[in-house]
């Protein structure tokens, strides 16, 4: 599946660490709240294999979200596209690849990450345990 980056929150239990569900409530609550971050429609994704021809369909969830990117020029004209990025999962953490600049808090993923990592009082980890700490940077911004 490759690496991935997850939004979640944790808390400690007798000095070990567990995590804090985010309920699907509190998840599409936050993305309602973010300028340029939509709930995916709950639509199938249909795609077909080039060389058998055989249909491929994954099912929507209704718990996706998806980034709007800014508007770049197109044959001469300027474009905006959504694109699906973020998952939510039962276990209750939000999930993306990780084909994003941590760095580049204008770039629309990291910033849709921070946003949602403060509006759920939650980290950015990636697979391994690391934290990327996208709130501090995008306080600074705001600066």
């Amino acid at each position: 599946m490759g690496y991935e980056i997850h939004i979640e929150r944790e808390k400690s239990h007798n000095g070990s660490n567990s995590h804090e569900v985010i309920t699907l409530l509190e998840w599409q609550s936050a993305v309602q709240s973010i300028k340029n971050l939509r709930i995916a429609p709950k639509n199938d994704w249909v795609g077909h294999n080039p060389k058998t021809g055989s249909k491929i369909t994954i099912p929507g969830s209704g718990a996706d979200a998806e980034v709007y990117f800014p508007p770049k020029p197109l044959k001469g004209r300027f474009k905006g596209s959504w694109r699906k990025v973020f998952r939510w999962n039962p276990r209750g953490r939000i999930s993306f690849k990780s084909a994003w600049d941590s760095e580049d808090i204008n770039d629309p993923i990291t910033k849709a990450a921070a946003e949602i990592a403060r509006c759920l009082g939650a980290v950015v980890v990636g697979d391994e345990g690391e934290e990327y700490d996208l709130v501090t940077k995008l306080g600074q911004e705001a600066v």
